[in-house]
């Protein structure tokens, strides 16, 4: 199995939406929507994970010579078959088995409409009971090391993730209903 970074997944999810798309274009996407949150990417890391996407045979480019002006000719790149499948199987697998707070399946969210709405609520709900399976191993810790008798400090380190799981799950819950 290709194994593919979260920048690579970002990138996949814009080529994939577009017929073709160019590095530029790619670029001012990525600073419209925000997800240099998600992706922690910069312009030359851009171009280092087309490349590799490029290696990798999930995209194929060409050079758009039409191009007038100073500058190297464009290149347009666009999603194969293998990218596809590829996107999509990875996109399932985020959504489906991240740990809670991470960015891939934010990252996943942003590509949800790339894949089934069945495939999606399979995956949203293995999720949920990844999640719940969470917060109840995080209750047994916490009342394991001496739950209310612990310090304040060492309580907020349980009911912190608690709460933002369980918020989680409510937020699960909504997207499984839209879908």
């Amino acid at each position: 199995m290709v194994n593919i970074s979260n920048s690579e997944l970002m990138l996949l999810e814009i080529i994939c939406e577009m017929p073709e798309i160019s590095g530029y274009n790619i670029i001012k996407l990525i600073k419209e929507r925000g997800y240099g949150e998600w992706a922690n990417i910069g312009q030359t890391s851009i171009y280092n994970s087309l490349e590799k996407l490029t290696k990798k045979k999930l995209v194929s480019f060409y050079i758009d010579n039409k191009k007038k002006g100073q500058g190297p000719d464009p290149k347009n790149f666009k999603i194969n078959q293998s990218g596809k499948k590829i996107l999509q199987k990875k996109i399932i697998e985020a959504l489906a088995n991240c740990r809670e707070r991470d960015q891939r399946f934010d990252l996943a969210l942003s590509g949800i409409n790339l894949i089934n709405k069945k495939s999606a609520k399979v995956a949203l709900k293995k999720r949920k009971r990844f999640l719940r399976q969470t917060v109840e191993r995080l209750k047994k810790k916490y009342l394991s090391q001496g739950g209310k008798k612990l310090p304040w400090q060492a309580q907020a380190l349980f009911e912190h993730p608690q709460l933002l799981i369980e918020q989680e799950i409510k937020f699960i819950d909504k997207l499984i209903t839209k879908l």
